[in-house]
Protein backbone atom coordinates (compact mmCIF):
# COMPACT_ATOMS: atom_id res chain seq x y z
CA UNK A 1 0.00 0.00 0.00
CA UNK A 2 1.36 3.91 -1.04
CA UNK A 3 0.57 6.91 0.26
CA UNK A 4 0.67 9.95 -2.16
CA UNK A 5 3.33 12.12 -0.53
CA UNK A 6 3.97 15.57 -2.75
CA UNK A 7 3.94 16.89 -6.24
CA UNK A 8 7.57 17.35 -7.58
CA UNK A 9 8.47 19.37 -10.06
CA UNK A 10 11.91 18.16 -11.51
CA UNK A 11 13.31 17.16 -14.91
CA UNK A 12 10.74 19.20 -16.49
CA UNK A 13 7.89 16.87 -15.40
CA UNK A 14 5.31 16.87 -12.65
CA UNK A 15 6.66 13.78 -10.10
CA UNK A 16 4.40 12.59 -7.78
CA UNK A 17 6.31 10.90 -5.04
CA UNK A 18 4.58 7.63 -4.08
CA UNK A 19 6.26 7.06 -0.66
CA UNK A 20 6.05 2.57 0.12
CA UNK A 21 4.96 1.39 3.79
CA UNK A 22 6.99 -1.61 3.24
CA UNK A 23 11.06 -2.11 2.46
CA UNK A 24 9.97 -3.95 -0.43
CA UNK A 25 7.79 -1.98 -2.06
CA UNK A 26 10.58 1.20 -2.10
CA UNK A 27 12.70 -1.59 -4.06
CA UNK A 28 10.57 -1.95 -7.19
CA UNK A 29 11.86 -1.89 -10.21
CA UNK A 30 12.11 1.43 -11.71
CA UNK A 31 11.91 0.45 -15.34
CA UNK A 32 8.81 -1.22 -14.56
CA UNK A 33 6.84 1.94 -13.01
CA UNK A 34 6.27 5.59 -14.10
CA UNK A 35 9.26 8.22 -12.32
CA UNK A 36 6.14 9.14 -10.46
CA UNK A 37 6.11 6.39 -8.75
CA UNK A 38 9.75 5.10 -8.47
CA UNK A 39 11.39 8.80 -8.04
CA UNK A 40 13.01 7.88 -3.59
CA UNK A 41 15.12 4.96 -6.20
CA UNK A 42 17.33 7.82 -7.53
CA UNK A 43 19.79 7.46 -5.04
CA UNK A 44 23.83 6.59 -5.30
CA UNK A 45 25.34 4.49 -2.58
CA UNK A 46 22.50 2.70 -2.25
CA UNK A 47 23.09 -1.11 -3.87
CA UNK A 48 19.56 -1.62 -4.53
CA UNK A 49 19.06 1.55 -6.64
CA UNK A 50 22.33 0.78 -9.06
CA UNK A 51 21.25 -0.08 -12.37
CA UNK A 52 19.11 1.25 -15.06
CA UNK A 53 16.69 -1.19 -13.75
CA UNK A 54 16.25 -0.05 -10.38
CA UNK A 55 16.77 3.92 -10.53
CA UNK A 56 14.70 5.57 -11.78
CA UNK A 57 16.45 8.82 -12.83
CA UNK A 58 19.16 6.14 -15.24
CA UNK A 59 16.26 4.03 -16.52
CA UNK A 60 14.66 7.95 -17.64
CA UNK A 61 17.64 8.79 -19.91
CA UNK A 62 18.27 5.03 -20.82
CA UNK A 63 17.69 6.29 -24.22
CA UNK A 64 21.46 7.64 -23.69
CA UNK A 65 22.89 4.03 -23.98
CA UNK A 66 21.85 3.88 -27.61
CA UNK A 67 25.07 6.61 -28.21
CA UNK A 68 27.40 5.40 -24.93
CA UNK A 69 27.79 2.43 -23.52
CA UNK A 70 29.48 2.92 -19.94
CA UNK A 71 32.83 1.44 -18.50
CA UNK A 72 30.38 -0.47 -15.71
CA UNK A 73 26.50 -0.64 -15.34
CA UNK A 74 26.17 0.51 -12.54
CA UNK A 75 25.90 4.30 -9.85
CA UNK A 76 29.26 3.41 -9.33
CA UNK A 77 31.72 6.06 -10.40
CA UNK A 78 33.25 7.69 -7.19
CA UNK A 79 30.90 5.99 -4.88
CA UNK A 80 30.36 2.63 -3.45
CA UNK A 81 27.52 0.35 -1.72
CA UNK A 82 27.96 -1.76 0.37
CA UNK A 83 25.27 -4.71 0.40
CA UNK A 84 21.54 -4.24 1.34
CA UNK A 85 18.38 -6.31 1.22
CA UNK A 86 19.49 -9.04 -0.62
CA UNK A 87 20.78 -6.63 -2.98
CA UNK A 88 24.70 -7.55 -3.47
CA UNK A 89 27.55 -4.55 -3.11
CA UNK A 90 28.37 -2.62 -5.38
CA UNK A 91 32.21 -1.55 -5.66
CA UNK A 92 33.32 2.28 -7.18
CA UNK A 93 34.83 1.81 -10.34
CA UNK A 94 38.20 1.96 -11.77
CA UNK A 95 36.95 4.90 -14.62
CA UNK A 96 39.33 7.29 -14.46
CA UNK A 97 36.69 9.67 -16.17
CA UNK A 98 39.26 10.88 -19.10
CA UNK A 99 37.78 10.16 -22.81
CA UNK A 100 39.07 7.20 -24.35
CA UNK A 101 41.38 6.27 -21.95
CA UNK A 102 41.79 2.38 -21.14
CA UNK A 103 38.90 2.85 -18.00
CA UNK A 104 36.10 4.81 -20.51
CA UNK A 105 33.04 3.19 -21.63
CA UNK A 106 32.85 2.68 -25.81
CA UNK A 107 30.57 4.94 -28.44
CA UNK A 108 27.56 3.33 -29.57
CA UNK A 109 26.93 5.76 -32.23
CA UNK A 110 29.60 7.61 -33.22
CA UNK A 111 27.42 9.70 -36.19
CA UNK A 112 25.94 10.95 -33.47
CA UNK A 113 28.17 11.04 -30.97
CA UNK A 114 30.96 13.43 -33.12
CA UNK A 115 27.99 15.41 -34.35
CA UNK A 116 26.91 16.42 -30.56
CA UNK A 117 30.99 17.24 -29.60
CA UNK A 118 31.40 19.09 -33.30
CA UNK A 119 28.43 21.44 -32.23
CA UNK A 120 29.65 22.01 -28.66
CA UNK A 121 32.82 22.92 -30.82
CA UNK A 122 31.36 25.36 -33.15
CA UNK A 123 29.28 27.17 -30.40
CA UNK A 124 32.30 27.92 -28.14
CA UNK A 125 34.30 28.77 -30.52
CA UNK A 126 31.92 31.03 -32.24
CA UNK A 127 30.05 32.56 -28.66
CA UNK A 128 30.56 36.09 -28.25
CA UNK A 129 31.89 38.65 -25.03
CA UNK A 130 28.07 38.81 -23.97
CA UNK A 131 27.47 35.11 -24.12
CA UNK A 132 30.68 34.35 -22.33
CA UNK A 133 29.40 36.33 -18.90
CA UNK A 134 25.93 34.99 -19.23
CA UNK A 135 27.55 31.52 -19.13
CA UNK A 136 29.67 32.41 -16.69
CA UNK A 137 26.73 33.83 -14.39
CA UNK A 138 24.93 30.61 -15.43
CA UNK A 139 27.72 28.38 -14.16
CA UNK A 140 29.08 30.29 -10.68
CA UNK A 141 25.73 31.12 -9.37
CA UNK A 142 23.28 28.91 -7.90
CA UNK A 143 21.70 27.23 -10.44
CA UNK A 144 17.90 28.27 -9.26
CA UNK A 145 19.50 32.04 -9.18
CA UNK A 146 20.61 31.24 -12.55
CA UNK A 147 17.30 30.54 -14.32
CA UNK A 148 14.74 32.52 -12.16
CA UNK A 149 15.01 35.36 -15.03
CA UNK A 150 12.48 32.50 -16.98
CA UNK A 151 10.08 34.19 -15.37
CA UNK A 152 9.85 36.91 -17.47
CA UNK A 153 7.92 39.71 -15.98
CA UNK A 154 7.19 37.75 -12.83
CA UNK A 155 10.67 37.93 -12.34
CA UNK A 156 11.37 40.39 -9.58
CA UNK A 157 8.51 39.58 -7.82
CA UNK A 158 9.29 36.12 -7.15
CA UNK A 159 12.95 37.57 -6.23
CA UNK A 160 11.24 39.76 -3.77
CA UNK A 161 8.30 37.22 -2.79
CA UNK A 162 11.12 34.54 -2.22
CA UNK A 163 13.42 36.32 -0.74
CA UNK A 164 16.35 34.69 -3.10
CA UNK A 165 19.71 36.12 -2.69
CA UNK A 166 23.22 35.66 -5.02
CA UNK A 167 26.46 37.26 -4.23
CA UNK A 168 27.42 36.80 -7.85
CA UNK A 169 26.08 39.50 -10.07
CA UNK A 170 29.10 39.85 -12.47
CA UNK A 171 32.18 38.76 -13.67
CA UNK A 172 35.04 39.76 -11.22
CA UNK A 173 38.26 41.25 -12.48
CA UNK A 174 40.26 38.02 -11.35
CA UNK A 175 37.66 35.80 -12.36
CA UNK A 176 39.97 34.11 -15.30
CA UNK A 177 42.22 32.69 -12.04
CA UNK A 178 40.42 32.90 -8.84
CA UNK A 179 36.96 30.65 -8.60
CA UNK A 180 34.01 32.01 -7.28
CA UNK A 181 31.13 30.68 -5.27
CA UNK A 182 27.89 31.80 -4.88
CA UNK A 183 27.09 32.31 -1.06
CA UNK A 184 23.74 33.15 -1.63
CA UNK A 185 20.75 30.98 -0.77
CA UNK A 186 20.19 30.02 -3.81
CA UNK A 187 15.77 28.96 -4.03
CA UNK A 188 15.09 31.69 -1.35
CA UNK A 189 13.74 31.13 2.25
CA UNK A 190 11.47 28.37 3.38
CA UNK A 191 8.79 28.74 6.11
CA UNK A 192 11.44 28.30 8.51
CA UNK A 193 14.64 29.57 10.13
CA UNK A 194 17.93 27.76 8.19
CA UNK A 195 21.28 28.89 9.81
CA UNK A 196 23.08 27.21 7.03
CA UNK A 197 21.68 29.77 4.49
CA UNK A 198 21.31 32.33 7.09
CA UNK A 199 17.98 33.06 6.37
CA UNK A 200 15.03 33.94 8.30
CA UNK A 201 11.59 32.29 8.01
CA UNK A 202 9.56 33.83 5.17
CA UNK A 203 6.23 34.53 5.85
CA UNK A 204 5.43 35.55 2.39
CA UNK A 205 6.67 32.68 0.12
CA UNK A 206 8.17 29.50 2.30
CA UNK A 207 5.92 27.58 1.57
CA UNK A 208 6.54 27.33 -1.56
CA UNK A 209 10.59 27.25 -0.92
CA UNK A 210 9.73 24.27 0.96
CA UNK A 211 7.92 22.83 -1.83
CA UNK A 212 11.00 23.35 -4.17
CA UNK A 213 13.55 22.19 -1.38
CA UNK A 214 11.27 19.16 -1.66
CA UNK A 215 11.11 18.94 -5.15
CA UNK A 216 14.90 18.52 -6.00
CA UNK A 217 15.28 15.44 -3.35
CA UNK A 218 14.43 12.75 -6.07
CA UNK A 219 15.73 14.94 -9.07
CA UNK A 220 19.48 14.76 -8.71
CA UNK A 221 21.30 14.41 -11.64
CA UNK A 222 24.40 13.26 -9.78
CA UNK A 223 23.15 9.60 -9.83
CA UNK A 224 22.88 9.29 -13.25
CA UNK A 225 26.21 10.91 -14.03
CA UNK A 226 27.51 8.35 -11.99
CA UNK A 227 25.77 5.62 -13.99
CA UNK A 228 26.72 7.01 -17.18
CA UNK A 229 30.81 7.91 -17.00
CA UNK A 230 30.68 10.27 -19.85
CA UNK A 231 33.19 12.87 -19.94
CA UNK A 232 32.44 16.70 -20.58
CA UNK A 233 32.99 17.80 -23.96
CA UNK A 234 36.28 19.91 -22.98
CA UNK A 235 37.64 16.59 -22.12
CA UNK A 236 36.46 14.93 -25.45
CA UNK A 237 37.85 17.49 -27.76
CA UNK A 238 40.99 20.15 -27.11
CA UNK A 239 39.03 22.32 -30.14
CA UNK A 240 36.10 22.17 -27.36
CA UNK A 241 36.76 26.64 -26.20
CA UNK A 242 35.96 26.59 -22.17
CA UNK A 243 35.46 30.45 -21.24
CA UNK A 244 38.49 31.62 -19.79
CA UNK A 245 36.68 33.14 -16.39
CA UNK A 246 35.75 29.41 -15.75
CA UNK A 247 38.78 27.72 -16.10
CA UNK A 248 39.93 27.85 -12.64
CA UNK A 249 35.88 26.38 -11.68
CA UNK A 250 36.81 23.16 -13.77
CA UNK A 251 37.31 20.14 -11.39
CA UNK A 252 40.51 18.34 -10.78
CA UNK A 253 38.20 15.36 -10.49
CA UNK A 254 37.53 13.55 -13.39
CA UNK A 255 36.19 10.50 -12.53
CA UNK A 256 33.62 12.62 -10.50
CA UNK A 257 32.69 15.10 -12.88
CA UNK A 258 30.89 13.62 -15.35
CA UNK A 259 29.26 15.20 -18.49
CA UNK A 260 25.65 13.48 -18.76
CA UNK A 261 22.65 14.62 -17.61
CA UNK A 262 22.79 18.54 -17.38
CA UNK A 263 22.61 19.07 -13.70
CA UNK A 264 21.40 22.66 -14.81
CA UNK A 265 18.79 22.03 -17.92
CA UNK A 266 17.62 19.31 -14.84
CA UNK A 267 16.88 22.26 -12.90
CA UNK A 268 15.41 24.23 -14.97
Amino acid sequence: MSVLSLCRVSTAVCLLSIVPSLASAEQSTAAKVPYAEAGNTNKRGDACFSTVDTNAAVHLLSGFLEIWTPRTPFVDAGVEAPAKDNCPAVAKTDWDGIPSSKTDGHIVNEAVHDANIAYVVKATRARTADQAVAAYLDDRRGKNASIVDGLGPLTEAWKAGSKQTTTITEVAADATTVKYDDKGNNRGAGSKPDAENKTDANPDMGLAIDFINAASGDGSTEPAKRYFKYGRPYRWSQDVSVVPTLEPAKSGKPAEDGGFPSGHTAEA
